[in-house]
C-alpha cells in the first residue's frame, strides 16, 4: 500500500512541478490580469455520491489535493489535465484512490475563459486499492461549471458525473455524481 501511495505521489509530482515552477516567474505589469494568461492552475475540493455496482453506495470526499492545470486557448475550448487523491469508505470498505485524467473545457461565455458558465467532458485512470485487491480502472465523464472573478483570480463550481468501468481485479464499476468548488490562478 505505501509503495502505491508513493508511487502516485512521485508520478504526479513529476508531473506538476514543472509548472508551478514555471509558474513562480514575475508575470509583467498589466490591468487585465488575466489577458494574455497562457495557463490556469488551480486546486479544488470535492464531495460526490459514488454507487458501485452490487455494493451500497456512500459519499465520497476528495482531499485538497486534486489539482488542475488548464492550457488556456484563445478559442471556446480549452485542455486541462488533472490529478487527485481521494479516501473514501462505503460497502464495508475503506478506499484509496487517485486519479490521472484529461478534461476539455467548453466556454459558453463570450468572456471565454475567464468568468461565465463552461461545459466539461473527459477522461481518464483511476488507481484504487481497497486493502484487498488493487487495480486500474478507466473513466470517463462531464458536467457543467461556472468561473466568478475573485480579484486577480477566480472561484469555480462544478456540478457532474463520472463512470468509472469494472476491472478483471475485481473492482466494480461505479457510477458518481457531485461537485466540486476550487480557486482559479492565471500565469
Amino acid at each position: 500500500m505505501r509503495s502505491f501511495i508513493g508511487s502516485t505521489l512521485v508520478v504526479v509530482g513529476l508531473a506538476v512541478v514543472p509548472s508551478l515552477v514555471l509558474a513562480q516567474r514575475r508575470a509583467p505589469a498589466r490591468t487585465d490580469t488575466h489577458a494574455g494568461a497562457q495557463h490556469e492552475f488551480g486546486v479544488d475540493l470535492g464531495a460526490n455520491y459514488a454507487k458501485p455496482q452490487n455494493i451500497s453506495g456512500g459519499i465520497e470526499l476528495l482531499t485538497p489535493v486534486d489539482i488542475r492545470v488548464g492550457f488556456r486557448s484563445r478559442g471556446k475550448l480549452m485542455w486541462e489535465p488533472r490529478a487527485s487523491f481521494g479516501l473514501t469508505s462505503y460497502g464495508g470498505a475503506t478506499r484509496h484512490t487517485i486519479g490521472l485524467g484529461v478534461a476539455g473545457l467548453y466556454a459558453m461565455d463570450p468572456a471565454g475563459h475567464s468568468s461565465g458558465m463552461y461545459l466539461t467532458g473527459g477522461a481518464g485512470l483511476v488507481l484504487v486499492n481497497n486493502g484487498f485487491t488493487s487495480g486500474t480502472n478507466f473513466s470517463i465523464g462531464g458536467g457543467v461549471g461556472w468561473r466568478k472573478p475573485y480579484g486577480s483570480a477566480a472561484w469555480r463550481y462544478e456540478l457532474g458525473f463520472r463512470y468509472d468501468t469494472k476491472n478483471d481485479g475485481g473492482l466494480p464499476s461505479t457510477i458518481r455524481i457531485g461537485g466540486r468548488i476550487g480557486l482559479s490562478l492565471w500565469h
